[in-house]
């Protein structure tokens, strides 16, 4: 942008599964190189006239994310850059994602001064994310149109979806319009849900039982999820043996609580 040559974003391609593009829409909008794009592009304060919505077959912000290993996708991303945005400092950072370690040998100068200018680079990715989906989360809300988008949809998921959503605060990068957390959440709950979360897509209960940390039992892990599906935050998807997935309103706790 700074080079003056925004033109030129709308004429290329990004999209890991372009082998489903067409001509008018090459990106799908929910792979990982899709989700990475728009946010760049809302970072820097584009519009549609340097990188068409109308190019992506799924919108990022309004469009429905009907697949688990969709909205696992884009929860995962968001989360993480929500995560690195309330990091004190390098060695947070570190403890946090360990893998990054290895790379301290690799750049220049001392490991500690590498060490900071890695926090830094992420730091920043992760405060124009925040701050760009605060921004449109902020503009959907005090337009009140919030809630006619499809409850799957990352600004829904974000704003609570399926839920009451309090009111706007004045911070746009801050938890816009989150909704209150539902009641009764064990400390089994929380670990069913963001076990969950990690999943790639529906887990049935004999898989997801060892995926659960703190561990407990099957019994115990039958009840909890009975109370989970009763508070709307796991379904079945596909039928009572085909396993559980979290709901919009349990992604949006668990996007939330990143």
């Amino acid at each position: 942008m700074t080079a003056g040559h925004a033109d030129l974003i709308a004429r290329s391609v990004s999209c890991a599964h372009t082998w489903t593009g067409s001509t008018d829409q090459p990106h799908c909008g929910t792979c990982s190189q899709c989700v990475d794009r728009r946010l760049a592009v809302l970072a820097a304060g584009l519009n549609d006239a340097q990188d068409p919505a109308d190019r992506y077959r799924v919108d990022l912000l309004t469009g429905h994310l009907e697949d688990v290993l969709d909205q696992t996708m884009v929860e995962r991303i968001v989360g993480a850059a929500r995560r690195v945005n309330r990091l004190a400092g390098p060695l947070q950072f570190l403890e946090a994602y360990g893998e990054a370690s290895r790379l301290l040998n690799q750049l220049p100068g001392r490991p500690e001064a590498a060490a900071a200018e890695l926090f830094k680079m992420h730091r920043t990715h992760a405060r124009q994310v925040t701050d760009a989906l605060g921004r449109a989360l902020a503009d959907r809300l005090r337009a009140g149109r919030l809630h006619d988008l499809p409850a799957t949809s990352l600004l829904r998921i974000m704003g609570g979806a399926g839920t009451r959503a309090v009111a706007l605060p004045a911070a746009a990068g801050t938890a816009l319009g989150a909704a209150d957390a539902p009641p009764d959440l064990t400390a089994e709950d929380w670990a069913i849900v963001r076990a969950l979360g990690r999943a790639a897509h529906r887990v049935k209960q004999d898989d997801l039982c060892p995926q659960v940390d703190p561990p407990i039992s099957r019994r115990a892990l039958g009840r909890r999820l009975s109370h989970l599906a009763r508070l709307r935050l796991v379904h079945r998807p596909h039928g009572p043996c085909k396993g559980f997935a979290l709901t919009g309103p349990g992604r949006a706790l668990l996007l939330r609580a990143a």
